[in-house]
């Protein structure tokens, strides 16, 4: 009679069996670990508090500057109008950026302008724009500065743009290259700030940037862009902490993962050692049958071995001896397939038997 475990074994025989105990191992090894990460209670929090506040104000101002002329008086003509081309002389330009904060740190900013000529080309039938050429003339070069304990930081930058040079530039262009495009010079200015605050996990670091668009190639034109723009911005405080270890919870998970590594653990086990029996038997049986096929004749039916004096024989090489000096062939039956093979010889009332098996049987 077989034991529990030889039972518990044989159940694990089955495909079935195995896959249920897998699929159940795992349902215990998700919940242990969602049971175990709630046990830490880790939380992350926003509260209403406000750390920081800061206000930007940033724009631009020009005058554009015309050549003397009999038509037109006013020099020089001021924002927010159209221009002639073949009047303009040049533009002043003024681009502005204020910081004001609610208080006081160490600040670091930087500030760069640059001029860019944007050449586009008519792409498709509807009059879609695509972006062919792009030339960057420097104005201001990148500028860093530091503060300490401070809570402004002000930025006021003055240039002239000589307006025929860009616009002579895009001409000389379009004549070189031998295609037509709509260009305009952008003017840019960009501002980045930062600074750490007192909590030391919350950071400040902004950007913004000032743009003017001036059209070239035109007759008549007009200056785009925000002139002028205010930005309200405030840093929240965060509150992250973690509660006490909850040890009813984490006992339970490390109790239910210990169960799941367990049970993935006998399973692999029990499908390896079986897959190993099961090549020792299969490989010494086929052995046998393809070296001496031409001796041994398989039986579809089992002996009755009550007819016969049974004689067990303990290796086969003596079932080919017997072969060879009674010159009878050798039977082969399966009674257990793939657990036991029987290799038979009878001469008369006596009956040979050499007995193969898978071990641990």
């Amino acid at each position: 009679m077989r034991n529990k475990k030889g039972q518990i074994l044989e159940a694990l025989d089955n495909k079935v069996a195995r896959i249920i105990l897998v699929i159940l191992s795992l349902i215990l090894l998700f919940f242990s670990l969602k049971l175990g990460i709630d046990s830490l209670a880790w939380k992350s929090e926003r509260n209403d508090n406000v750390l920081y506040s800061y206000n930007i104000n940033k724009g631009y101002t020009y005058g554009v500057n015309l050549t003397p002329n009999e038509f037109i008086t006013e020099n020089p003509q001021g924002m927010n109008e159209l221009y002639i081309s073949s009047l303009v002389n040049n533009f002043d330009v003024t681009m502005n950026y204020s910081y004001s904060a609610s208080k006081q740190l160490n600040l670091k900013y930087s500030y760069k302008i640059n001029s860019s000529i944007v050449g586009e080309y008519n792409s498709s039938p509807n009059g879609e724009k695509a972006e062919v050429w792009v030339q960057e003339f420097p104005i201001v070069n990148p500028v860093e500065e530091t503060l300490e304990n401070s809570n402004t930081v002000n930025i006021s930058e003055k240039f002239t743009l000589d307006f025929h040079y860009y616009d002579d530039y895009v001409k000389r262009f379009m004549q070189t290259i031998g295609i037509t495009i709509d260009a305009y010079l952008k003017v840019e200015m960009e501002v980045t700030i930062d600074g750490e605050l007192e909590d030391g996990m919350n950071t400040l670091h902004d950007t913004q940037t000032v743009t003017m668009n001036i059209p070239l190639n035109e007759d008549v034109f007009a200056v785009t862009g925000e002139t002028e723009k205010t930005i309200n911005e405030n840093i929240a405080g965060i509150n992250t902490y973690v509660d006490k270890v909850d040890p009813v919870k984490l006992t339970i998970a490390l109790a239910m993962l210990a169960v799941s590594i367990g049970i993935l653990v006998f399973v692999l086990r029990s499908l390896f050692r079986n897959v190993k029996k099961k090549d020792e038997y299969t490989s010494q049986k086929d052995k046998i049958l393809k070296q001496y096929g031409d001796i041994i004749v398989e039986t579809a039916s089992p002996i009755d071995f009550q007819n016969y004096q049974v004689v067990e024989i303990k290796n086969f090489n003596e079932m080919i001896d017997l072969e060879e000096e009674l010159h009878t062939p050798i039977l082969f039956y399966e009674p257990e397939p793939n657990e036991t093979s029987w290799f038979m010889l009878i001469q008369e009332k006596v009956l040979y038997r050499y007995v193969l098996k898978r071990k641990g049987e």
